[in-house]
């Protein structure tokens, strides 16, 4: 715009360009500026929001939210119809479906970045960064919602784009990789999603995030505790960063289902001392969290995995399977995680490992 202005201040001058065009560049862009300021404004709000719901346990309604933000930087429907913007909105949509545990919410963003995608007849390489990060928020809701192959066409589209920037494949490369696994664990090829997070962590690059590291290893430890296999155990010893990091680099979701997971590990293998410690620990932990976030289905299956340590007998009385039934039907808990939680409760009595539990369950 400096530029654009010194020629304006010359624009009498015998040789200057046109004034009228000069005029009209300028208006231009000065729209544009004030667009991109304004959007840069509002996500910069939303992410804050997000904060106070992750660390400071604030109740916040989405759609409202989004309503309000639009409203307060007079942001109109043109000036949301962008790549960047639609990433923008995908990144909030999925940060708080996450937190909800419940990818049903976000559906309306899902569909309208869908549909922008397929609209989009423009060059998209100089969008690159934000057409790929879009993708791969298309593909992780549809992997959470059970549709395995809406996710995988996403991903398939998302691999021949990072082919075509080397700087690009490397910064998505670790997610790429974990999206796939998940989408081979949840359709029965469990040897070969175990392998390719194994191979992706041993060749990493230099430039893996170390969130996107701790993510596959958490991944790796979920994959072989479902299936038994003591693997996990050594699996989890990697995890070793305190929680306050995990809270603030993954997000108390992600920590939360951490520290589950490691009581569900030590319990699975007759670990119960130190199961019972770290139960015990984590309520400490979360439960104020919880309960003003209104999770308290997390702290009702807390309770379920305390009876199943203190007496092991329980899940076979019909009142036990009952409460631990009625948990799977509610249908926040349709996420393919928290499924897998609830599934491990159930082959306690099935006699049956808890993936092939979980298998069942989403086919």
């Amino acid at each position: 715009n400096e530029i654009l202005l010194l020629k304006l201040q010359y624009a009498h001058l015998p040789g200057a360009i046109d004034l009228e065009a000069l005029t009209t560049r300028f208006l231009k862009n000065q729209s544009h500026m004030q667009r991109d300021a304004k959007l840069n404004m509002a996500y910069a709000y939303l992410r804050q929001q997000l904060q106070e719901i992750h660390l400071k346990a604030k109740v916040i309604n989405l759609k409202a939210l989004m309503t309000a933000t639009i409203k307060k930087y007079q942001i109109s429907v043109q000036d949301l119809m962008t790549y960047k913007s639609i990433y923008q909105i995908l990144f909030i949509a999925n940060e708080y479906a996450a937190i909800q545990q419940n990818y049903g919410l976000i559906e309306h963003y899902i569909d309208r970045a869908s549909q922008y995608i397929q609209d989009g007849a423009n060059n998209k390489q100089p969008y690159l960064f934000y057409h790929l990060s879009i993708l791969y928020y298309l593909s992780n809701f549809h992997l959470r919602r059970r549709e395995f192959e809406k996710s995988k066409s996403q991903l398939k589209e998302m691999k021949e784009l990072m082919e075509t920037d080397s700087r690009y494949s490397s910064v998505f490369y670790m997610r790429y990789q974990l999206l796939c696994a998940l989408n081979l664990y949840f359709t029965d090829e469990a040897p070969e999603a175990i392998e390719l997070l194994q191979t992706s962590l041993k060749h990493k690059k230099a430039v893996a995030k170390a969130e996107d590291i701790e993510d596959l290893q958490l991944c790796i430890t979920m994959f072989l505790a479902l299936r038994n296999d003591r693997g996990s155990l050594k699996q989890l010893s990697l995890l070793t960063r305190a929680d306050a990091w995990y809270e603030k680099k993954m997000g108390m979701l992600w920590t939360i289902r951490k520290n589950l997971m490691e009581i569900l590990v030590h319990a699975q293998f007759s670990n119960i001392e130190l199961a019972m410690s770290r139960l015990s620990s984590f309520r400490r932990r979360y439960k104020k969290y919880l309960l003003s976030t209104s999770e308290e289905r997390v702290l009702e299956y807390l309770k379920l995995v305390e009876q199943y340590l203190t007496k092991p007998e329980q899940v076979f009385e019909a009142k036990y399977k009952k409460a631990v039934l009625d948990l799977l039907g509610r249908i926040e808990n349709n996420d393919i995680f928290t499924s897998s939680f609830i599934a491990w409760l159930m082959a306690r009595w099935e006699k049956k490992t808890a993936y092939e539990v979980v298998l069942t369950l989403l086919n």
